[in-house]
């Protein structure tokens, strides 16, 4: 639907229009020179959905005229602190600010519910005049105040466009500068009033904010060639009702001071996953679509050996770590020799060993077996932006299938992945149940026939730089490689640096540590 006013009403007007229209349970405002990534409608009203919440803020990068990219490292922490804000606490941190952060003010970087704008429209209609400048300030100070819930997603981007000093309000011609001051007059007067009939006691707050604004508009007009001119130094002191210009606070810009680089590698796969080319989306399973809180894999032995120590009766949990690690070795060898064409082995298998070697009854080796599974079970969940990318090929449609070199049953596997929340793929392509791996190539092989497809529909995604990148590529199947979270952790990865702070780790907290920080990096 294209709206045209036939007189220009400015664009505050030009969005309570579009509002009118809008009969869909969301809403989202973007500038003309802006863009969004790929996903960012989709996680903003999914955040919506999960939190109950009125308002969704998401993730703001600024792009320069010269390709960079980045983003403002005190406001991303300072969303990673708030996940959820709720009744009064929203307009008290809103106020709280002052200001300081033009993102929490801005109404192009969050997505609201229709039932949100609808209890602020007799307000916000309330100001019915021409604005094309700070209307963003009106509109948030109405919008805040009325939301119940506020949320915020940190993964998607809304790219905001920052134009050189030729191109800003510094150097408009003096009709149109002259406009935007009489406007800051106009939104200030309009919060003031709003302000005074629905929040009184926040006044200072609201006139902190107003002379945050009046200070850096009076540096504003100092910057510009109209500095000396009379007539705008008295419109811009009639707007905010002042008598003398002021001078900017040291760092009155402090929110902005401190910039990260945005890694645009996230956005890139989610590109890949939603070009045509690619009608089969397929995903490794372990260390890409879950984790575990253990440095090393095996670490879950160590609780094995603590849960049937009744069982095992030996000195160190150590002990048995070693035992199953052997078991599985001698297993895969016995196999190697086996004339059956098997390539990979199963836990039952694992276990059958683990008993011949050891001497434990079959009864005594089903129960260590069980513990395993059941600890498989308890300790798997999934990765957070692997997770992502799953649920947008599933929301585009594509055909998705999991492929996995794993000995576990693929019962339990398909119970884990369930638990992790996910469901909806097509086919769980297992090695312990093919009897081939994706390590030789021969699982993928095997996936081509079934699908009866060609390599190339298919994008693998998978953190094995051998198994799930070389193997895949050999017989034309495209790839991403979505390095796991301990060797992005220990700086394996050379384009992920993140850091001297990994050391050589063999405890499981040092494991918890790795899985979280890496939570925080993209992709």
């Amino acid at each position: 639907v294209v709206i045209n006013h036939e007189k220009n009403k400015g664009l505050y007007q030009a969005r309570i229009s579009g509002i009118k229209a809008a009969n869909g349970e969301y809403l989202a405002f973007v500038d003309s020179d802006d863009t969004v990534s790929v996903d960012w409608f989709r996680m903003l009203v999914k955040k919506a959905d999960e939190e109950n919440a009125d308002m969704v803020v998401g993730n703001t990068i600024n792009v320069f005229e010269d390709g960079n990219q980045n983003y403002f490292s005190i406001y991303r922490s300072l969303t990673h602190n708030r996940p959820l804000l709720t009744g009064d606490e929203i307009f008290n941190i809103f106020l709280e600010q002052e200001g300081e952060c033009f993102l929490w003010h801005t109404v192009w970087n969050k997505v609201y519910k229709k039932s949100l704008i609808n209890r602020a429209l007799p307000d916000l209609e309330k100001l019915n005049e021409h604005v094309i400048m700070t209307e963003d300030i009106a509109y948030s100070f109405v919008l805040f105040y009325h939301a119940k819930a506020m949320a915020f997603s940190d993964t998607d981007a809304y790219f905001y466009y920052r134009h050189s000093e030729a191109s800003t309000s510094l150097s408009l011609p003096k009709e149109k500068f002259e406009k935007n001051l009489k406007d800051l007059g106009t939104v200030f007067r309009f919060v003031e009033k709003f302000i005074e009939e629905k929040s009184p006691e926040n006044y200072q707050r609201f006139k902190a904010f107003k002379d945050k604004y009046f200070r850096i508009w009076s540096s504003n007009l100092i910057a510009t060639s109209y500095s000396n001119d009379a007539g705008m130094r008295k419109i811009l002191l009639d707007s905010f009702g002042e008598k003398k210009l002021k001078e900017v606070l040291p760092h009155e810009f402090y929110f902005y001071e401190l910039t990260s680089p945005w890694d645009g590698r996230l956005e890139a796969i989610k590109k890949q996953i939603l070009d045509k080319k690619y009608p089969i989306i397929s995903f490794d399973v372990f260390d890409t679509l879950l984790l575990r809180p253990f440095y090393d894999p095996k670490d879950i032995f160590y609780f094995v050996a603590r849960n049937v120590s009744h069982v095992l009766k030996l000195s160190s949990l150590s002990d048995f770590y070693k035992m199953r690690v052997c078991a599985e070795q001698h297993c895969r060898a016995k196999q190697i020799t086996n004339t059956i064409n098997f390539e990979e082995v199963t836990l039952t298998e694992i276990y059958d060993t683990f008993a011949e070697i050891y001497g434990y009854t079959d009864l005594e080796v089903r129960l260590i077996q069980k513990t395993e599974e059941e600890l498989e079970l308890k300790f798997c969940y999934a990765r957070q932006t692997a997770k992502e990318l799953f649920e947008l090929a599933l929301y585009a449609g594509k055909r998705v299938i999991l492929v996995s070199d794993m000995y576990i049953d693929y019962n339990l596997l398909t119970k884990i992945l369930e638990k992790a929340g996910y469901r909806g793929y097509e086919k769980l392509y297992l090695s312990s149940r093919k009897r081939k791996l994706k390590a030789t190539g021969k699982l993928y092989r095997r996936i081509i026939n079934e699908l009866k497809c060609n390599a190339s529909d298919i994008l693998h995604i998978g953190d094995n730089w051998n198994s799930d990148i070389i193997k895949a590529q050999e017989i034309g199947i495209n790839t991403i490689f979505m390095p796991n979270t301990r060797e992005t952790f220990e700086n394996i990865v050379s384009d992920i640096y993140t850091g001297n702070c990994s050391k050589p780790m063999t405890n499981v907290l040092d494991g918890i540590i790795a899985v979280s920080y890496t939570h925080l990096t993209l992709p």
